[in-house]
């Protein structure tokens, strides 16, 4: 939505989930009347939903404490809201759509001329945990979805509507078996109910609130609606919107997005795990080889615990510094902490993103970085004798460097630097230098204690 005007693109997003919620709706609260209904009643409903997302939007931002807004009665009666900080959303999202497409830039010049092909996967390493998890492998879930998308497009209508004896025969016409074709339904037909407070087994008030993201009752997540009309079982589903979630729930998985809470098999959770555990590992090593190409005369060293026994024996193990880059002309030491977020959406998302990151509860990410810094601070001799260090006036910078731009470091003030790859990729190691000279329009310099103990 980059170009269009703030208030434009905030309407657009409430209006989608709003007429998204009218089809959750109704579909929990089956209308027995007889009346037509025509477009101004349409206009109504849409505008009753309208109002309900957006007003839950608001509640959900000043419950999770990432909105302080003032509100006045307008001239015409209405209620307007203002908030200072639609600026800080506003700038992330600038952000975040500038890295995409610099992303997507550099992935095609890295791949032009290398004949590997785009979008290659490793899907299949993690086979046994889909089939734990949802009964199917990964490309019997896209089977599924590309299926329900060809048989949708024969009918020519945007949504389809059909028996669902037809529409089973038609699937096994496309070589499904029937065990594919009952575990795609389980997967993305919306579970029908007894009215709209009805959560049914396994849900909760969260899922039906329709501006939580990522929640299990919604038509984002379950596209196919089930019903019967005259005694014969029928199914409502839209071809693209079904092929698009069965993508997504793949895809979901690979990059991390997928809950561990959701999952309900042990073999998907631990599969989540290693996956989230490669995604960092394949960080930390892209930026440690792109630090090394940038830089010249820098020691640059992956992995540094700080532990007994270890080249930084500690008095106990407070963890490894992910990399730990050295500029002995500049005389600074950077303590890198680096993260792959899988970044929040929702107000809920972004409040536990920074507890876990940037509370000062002693457990987050950051205090944990922070007490390494220190032990660097305290045992400088230590540390000078590791690395052959020598001199006065070095610098010691500890900070996290996040692979992607996250909501949440526009709405908190971090104890250390945080920076995004991106940026830094765009910046060069300009980016670095400005955290020590204190030229970051985020955030001061990170010079711990001033001058290093001599």
């Amino acid at each position: 939505m980059l170009g269009l005007p703030r208030s434009i693109a905030r309407s657009s997003s409430c209006l989608q989930v709003a007429v998204r919620f009218l089809v959750e709706f109704v579909y929990a609260e089956r209308p027995t009347g007889r009346g037509l209904l025509t477009k101004e009643k349409l206009d109504g409903l849409i505008a009753l939903g309208y109002g309900y997302v957006n007003w839950g939007m608001m509640w959900e931002h000043i419950r999770c404490e990432l909105t302080e807004p003032k509100l006045a009665f307008l001239e015409s009666g209405r209620i307007g809201v203002s908030d200072r900080r639609e600026d800080d959303m506003s700038r992330f999202l600038y952000l975040k759509t500038l890295e995409g497409v610099e992303n997507k830039d550099r992935a095609y010049r890295e791949s032009e001329g290398s004949g590997d092909e785009a979008g290659t996967s490793d899907s299949e390493a993690y086979d046994s945990e889909f089939e734990a998890e949802f009964g199917v492998m990964a490309h019997e879930i896209f089977m599924f979805g590309m299926a329900m998308a060809f048989v949708g497009f024969e009918e020519g209508m945007p949504s389809a509507v059909m028996d669902y004896a037809e529409l089973v025969s038609k699937l096994k016409e496309r070589k499904l078996s029937d065990k594919v074709i009952s575990k795609g339904f389980d997967c993305f037909a919306f579970p029908s109910r007894n009215g709209w407070n009805d959560f049914g087994a396994g849900f909760s008030e969260e899922d039906i609130l329709p501006w939580r993201f990522g929640r299990k009752l919604s038509l984002a997540r379950k596209p196919i609606l089930v019903f019967e009309e005259g005694g014969i079982r029928k199914v409502l589903w839209g071809p693209r919107h079904t092929n698009r979630c069965a993508i997504n729930l793949v895809s979901s998985v690979y990059n991390g997005r997928f809950h561990q809470d959701d999952a309900k098999s042990l073999e998907m959770k631990r599969g989540l795990g290693k996956i989230l555990n490669l995604k960092g590992k394949r960080f930390n090593d892209r930026f440690v080889a792109w630090l090394n190409q940038k830089t010249s005369g820098w020691k640059v060293e992956p992995n540094v615990p700080i532990k007994p026994g270890k080249k930084l024996s500690g008095p106990k193990d407070l963890g490894d510094i992910d990399c730990l880059a050295i500029d002995p002309v500049a005389m600074v030491v950077y303590l890198i902490e680096c993260k792959t977020i899988v970044f929040g959406r929702t107000p809920s998302e972004m409040k536990s993103e920074v507890n876990k990151l940037f509370s000062d509860d002693g457990n987050s990410k950051v205090d944990k970085h922070v007490r390494r810094a220190e032990w660097v601070f305290e045992s400088w001799r230590t540390f000078c004798s590791a690395y052959g260090l020598s001199g006065d006036g070095w610098r010691i910078v500890p900070l996290m460097l996040l692979e992607n731009e996250i909501g949440s470091t526009h709405f908190v003030t971090p104890s250390i630097p945080v920076i995004s790859f991106t940026e830094v990729q765009r910046k060069g190691i300009t980016a670095f230098q400005e955290l020590v000279d204190g030229k970051s329009t985020k955030y001061p310099a990170a010079d711990k204690g001033g001058q290093s103990k001599g």
